[in-house]
């Protein structure tokens, strides 16, 4: 069956880029910051989850949030992650900015 991705978010057209290449593990993130972590990922570790690391690797600058969103959901099917508020967790870190 043919997967379809979930309407856009609010925040759908802000464009993110990357600003470090690789995998993310976030294993050295402040304590403070863990708990919003998890309500951003739903508990999804970045190092495991195909869905953070497919989306950071395709918030490359050119592609708006909601055309990541889509296609990490056309690949890997709906997910409760919404890789905009991901991203605004990883900007206040320094890992991600918006073009």
């Amino acid at each position: 069956a043919e997967r379809q991705a979930r309407p856009l978010r609010p925040g759908a057209e802000r464009i993110p880029r990357r600003k470090v290449p690789g995998l993310l593990t976030l294993c050295g993130i402040p304590d403070a910051a863990r708990a919003e972590l998890e309500r951003a990922t739903h508990g999804a570790n970045p190092m495991w989850s195909p869905v953070l690391t497919f989306g950071l690797y395709w918030a490359d600058g050119t592609l708006r949030i909601g055309e990541i969103q889509r296609r990490v959901e056309l690949e890997f099917g709906p997910t409760e992650i919404d890789l905009g508020e991901y991203f605004q967790f990883l900007e206040r870190l320094g890992y991600v900015e918006w073009v």
